[in-house]
């Protein structure tokens, strides 16, 4: 289990409000959630390479974006009224 922690307004930014997309399980095997684990795997590997800062920008945006896409794959998130407390 991987727990996550972004800024909100860079998450609501991309898919609305954030609440009704936490505290839930999230296929990691599979489409875009695949993509954002194997991004992620990637990029903490690479961090030791020393990117400047501009750099390191490009790819927490890149990792913003495929986050709200894999969030957005989840297949009742965005109807549910239901909150994660």
């Amino acid at each position: 289990m991987w727990v996550l922690k972004a800024p909100v307004a860079a998450i609501e930014g991309r898919i609305g409000s954030a609440r009704n997309y936490g505290a839930r399980s999230y296929d990691a095997m599979h489409g875009a959630g695949r993509l954002f684990s194997d991004y992620l795997q990637l990029v903490i590997r690479h961090l030791a390479a020393g990117h400047d800062a501009r750099s390191m920008a490009l790819i927490g945006t890149q990792l913003t974006e495929l986050l709200a896409l894999s969030l957005q794959q989840h297949p009742d998130a965005s109807e549910s009224h239901l909150t994660p407390v």
